[in-house]
């Protein structure tokens, strides 16, 4: 049988304290590593904006258009 989260959550509740934070350990430690995700490499909004910027000069280049007029 297969509970939901809803239903582990209710059945957890009565525990004390301690058997909660020992419960929420083991779980959280049977999480892979590879599952996390690494937010290091994300693009800051300075990136997408200079990225942005590239992007519409390129077009311009590359159409031969002025594209501030759009």
């Amino acid at each position: 049988m297969t509970m939901t989260i809803e239903e582990l959550y209710k059945a957890a509740e009565p525990l004390p304290a301690r058997e909660k934070l020992q419960l929420a350990r083991r779980l959280l430690s049977d999480i892979p590593s590879e599952s996390i995700v690494d937010y290091r490499d994300s693009w800051s909004e300075e990136d997408i904006r200079e990225a942005t910027l590239h992007s519409l000069r390129h077009a311009e280049s590359a159409l031969g258009e002025d594209l501030n007029d759009v």
